[in-house]
């Protein structure tokens, strides 16, 4: 089973810089960070971006709303599973490795499951899952 890890940003450069150095030392060797940024300003991002570019998937898109933006992330994954995070969530090193167990076990639970950290969804959700245009 492969989960990705998928991230939003926009000018975090010190969030988006503390949690891909843990992901990148946490996360299974299976599994991908993929990275959807709204054309970010700041140097910080772009310099973080760029230091992990071959550890991460990175697409750059123009923001035009919360749902679409998630949706365009989403499309990008490839994981059994996504993990939605904010730049500024991080997990312990002991969600990462329990959660491929805890999915596997519990693969009878809904597509969609929200925890305290992240949102966790099977990419076999419709692929619109934000469908609500004002979503945010």
């Amino acid at each position: 089973m492969k989960i990705s890890y998928a991230i939003l940003t926009h000018n975090e450069g010190e969030e988006i810089d503390r949690l891909l150095n843990f992901l990148v030392s946490n996360k299974r060797k299976e599994d991908e960070i993929v990275i959807v940024d709204d054309n970010s300003t700041d140097d910080k991002t772009i310099e973080v971006l760029e230091k992990f570019r071959s550890e991460i998937v990175l697409k750059t898109r123009n923001f035009d709303g919360d749902a679409t933006q998630k949706n365009f992330l989403n499309s990008h994954c490839t994981g059994d599973y996504i993990l939605q995070l904010d730049a500024d969530e991080i997990m312990t090193a002991d969600f990462i490795k329990m959660l491929p167990e805890i999915l596997k076990t519990n693969e009878t639970v809904p597509s969609f499951l929200e925890s305290a950290v992240g949102v966790c969804i099977k990419p076999t959700c419709p692929n619109e899952l934000y469908d609500d245009p004002n979503f945010s």
